[in-house]
């Protein structure tokens, strides 16, 4: 069964996350007013959401939430996530993407890694192909 991708509202977060704080609630709002945000649901009930929110020109936080229940789905939430990441890098034209990994989770950074980040100090960071040189 495919996970079905929809676009993400800051409602999703408290049925995604069995712990959700204040501050998570308002970078929820930021990523649903930002538009550049997706969930993903399997059997209609959010179970991911991602999404990039833009900094300065050119650069934008990449970031993730994922209920425990997605951990039974890696190879569909590894391809929604790539996909709906290229889909955002097209349309917000980002030429350097970062994100803020727990250094402790060691799946979250091998994640990382599979969708072409790589540790630069203390934060992942990816360029787009398209905008090497």
């Amino acid at each position: 069964m495919q996970l079905q991708i929809i676009p993400f509202r800051a409602s999703h977060i408290e049925l995604i996350s069995p712990v959700v704080d204040d501050d998570m609630r308002q970078l929820a709002l930021v990523g649903q007013n930002a538009g550049h945000a997706f969930t993903a649901c399997a059997l209609g009930r959010p179970i991911g959401a991602a999404g990039v929110t833009l900094q300065i020109a050119g650069r934008g936080q990449a970031w993730a939430i994922f209920s425990p229940l997605i951990r039974n789905r890696p190879v569909s939430l590894f391809r929604a996530v790539k996909h709906g990441l290229e889909e955002i890098i097209a349309e917000t034209k980002v030429k350097k993407l970062y994100a803020v990994v727990d250094q402790d989770d060691e799946a979250a950074k091998r994640f990382m890694t599979h969708l072409g980040f790589h540790v630069k100090q203390h934060l992942f960071e990816r360029e787009p192909k398209w905008h090497r040189s």
